[in-house]
């Protein structure tokens, strides 16, 4: 059982973040995130997600996807290489992404805690993807139940 969390920066499962949003606005997820400081948040979220990645969902699937996340203020990039059994996820724009995907910084938290669907938010407009849309829509399985 994962302890209870009470604030962003404490956050090391999409199930703590889930805890962490519920019933938030858009409003209260950026000033949460912004108070633990937005590069602390995000930094530990894909640590996360790198810790989460299983392998065996990626098999052939190599690739490198940039993710883009609008703080209101400015964009914060990282991306997140899959290849070789393998995942990588470092701060910074890709040199040649296969995919990018552009949330405002809500939309990612929401994302992130599963709270929010990729498909759903792909045809609702609560995500930008650019490169190719069907490598970033697999992505999301290499993670996830």
């Amino acid at each position: 059982m994962t302890p209870e969390v009470s604030a962003f920066d404490e956050a090391t499962t999409p199930e703590d973040l889930a805890t962490l949003i519920k019933g938030l606005s858009d409003e209260e997820i950026s000033q949460g995130v912004s108070a633990a400081g937005i590069d602390v948040v995000l930094g530990r979220i894909f640590a996360t997600m790198q810790s989460m990645f299983r392998p065996e969902r990626a098999e052939g699937q190599d690739g490198v996807v940039q993710w883009e996340v609008d703080d209101g203020g400015s964009t914060h990039v990282y991306h997140v290489t899959t290849g070789a059994g393998t995942c990588q996820a470092s701060a910074g724009p890709a040199d040649a992404p296969k995919a990018t995907l552009s949330f405002t910084l809500p939309n990612f938290v929401r994302f992130m805690a599963g709270e929010m669907n990729g498909i759903q938010a792909f045809m609702t407009g609560k995500v930008r993807i650019s490169g190719d849309v069907m490598y970033a829509q697999r992505m999301e399985s290499f993670f996830r139940d």
